[in-house]
């Protein structure tokens, strides 16, 4: 439907999804002026992107895996698939947590690390809601 043009901005658009939505999320909670948490969420865009990059190698899935959780649909068919893409997001904002005191306070690493959580339970109540809705019989 997309046709040959558009069709690799897509792609290209569902593999920085993560990243996107992360950095463009948690962008009010950090510190300073308004270009320096540009700068600082820009950073947390492009780190995040590496390690999904790295995380996606390092489990030997293609680059292009829908990495977030309720966009895979797998995981609403499965349990296990659905725990197993959000271990990979857990490993991708720890890796996160750990390289971005390079560029975020440690007040900001502490507000990064609830909203990995926070995160990672709203991906897996939405799913659980989700493979429920559309479990046959509606149960």
């Amino acid at each position: 439907l997309l046709g040959p043009e558009a069709l690799p901005q897509y792609q290209e658009y569902t593999k920085r999804l993560l990243s996107n939505i992360t950095a463009e999320q948690f962008k009010g909670q950090l510190t300073g002026e308004k270009a320096e948490q540009e700068g600082k969420a820009r950073q947390l865009y492009d780190m995040m992107l590496e390690e999904t990059r790295q995380t996606l190698a390092n489990a030997g899935l293609p680059a292009d895996y829908q990495v977030v959780p309720t966009l895979n649909f797998r995981n609403i068919a499965s349990e296990t698939e659905a725990e197993k893409n959000l271990k990979l997001i857990d490993d991708v904002y720890e890796r996160t947590i750990a390289k971005a005191g390079s560029f975020l306070s440690p007040e900001e690493i502490e507000k990064f690390g609830e909203f990995h959580k926070t995160v990672i339970s709203a991906n897996r109540m939405a799913l659980t809601m989700n493979r429920k809705m559309m479990a046959p019989g509606g149960k």
